[in-house]
């Protein structure tokens, strides 16, 4: 598929659902990245119903940091946490857009990162053994 089809098939997702209201924010937030077309943007959803919230055509600490002040701060601090993976910039934003959040680092990440760390001392392990090596 072309990037362009991917692209449109996206805003024709996006433009069904309400993600352009700033009047209300979930008690309970989820931010993740995702690969659309030739860039990364950034999602964000609602932990307790399971629902998308918004996408953003972009990941930046900006540009997420400029959507969320949309929100009035009163409707902000009603935000009580935020899950996310271990993305130093989504972290460092949370307590200036959130107030009154709690970071909660997601287990699939952690899982994730983990799995990660592993593959590399295995594969920098199996380096030092001899091809012959039993």
């Amino acid at each position: 598929m072309a990037d362009k089809t991917v692209q449109r098939i996206i805003d024709e997702e996006a433009s069904k659902h309400n993600y352009h209201q700033q009047t209300w924010l979930p008690q309970h937030l989820a931010f993740d990245e995702f690969r659309a077309t030739n860039q990364m943007s950034f999602i964000w959803g609602d932990s307790d119903r399971h629902e998308i919230g918004g996408i953003l055509p972009a990941r930046t600490a900006y540009a997420i940091k400029r959507y969320f002040e949309g929100f009035p701060l009163k409707v902000r601090k009603q935000v009580r946490t935020v899950s996310l993976d271990l993305n130093a910039g989504y972290i460092n934003l949370i307590p200036q857009l959130f107030p009154n959040a709690k970071v909660v680092v997601d287990r699939f990440h952690i899982v994730q990162m983990v799995s990660t760390a592993l593959n590399m001392v295995r594969g920098q392990v199996m380096k030092t053994v001899p091809k012959r090596s039993k």
